[in-house]
């Protein structure tokens, strides 16, 4: 029998016990050691900071290096159409420099409209909220 671990962060339905302890490590990418992305991430990790910070200032000293650590290329506040309204994502992300750089090499108004290139979009909020 497997020793029980105490999956703290699992409070959602997303992924099984099952599918975390025992597929999961099975995944090609999980043998990359990230031991030093992980410490650096911490050590900015400061919640009694955060408390005190507005949105911005979360940006500023905690997700964008955050970002940068994992290796995200990004654009901030960058107009999107979504469903006929403008919106203002946080973060556009890209996976390589070479998709942001397509990306910003097309025409203001047609990059409204496109998000061929972007993998995902990220919003902040303030710690208390």
């Amino acid at each position: 029998m497997k020793n029980k671990i105490n999956l703290y962060f699992l409070k959602n339905n997303l992924f099984t016990e099952n599918y975390l302890l025992d597929n999961f490590t099975k995944i090609e990418e999980f043998g990359i050691d990230i031991t030093d992305n992980l410490n650096k991430i911490k050590s900015l990790y400061l919640p009694s900071n955060f408390e005190k910070m507005n949105e911005d200032q979360l940006i500023e000293a905690f997700i964008k290096p955050v970002l940068q650590i994992l290796g995200w290329d990004f654009l901030t506040q960058e107009i999107k159409k979504v469903q006929g309204k403008l919106e203002k994502p946080d973060f556009s992300l890209f996976t390589i420099k070479e998709d942001k750089e397509a990306y910003l090499n097309l025409d203001k108004e047609e990059r409204k409209n496109s998000s061929e290139k972007i993998k995902l979009y990220c919003e902040a909020k303030a710690f208390n909220i």
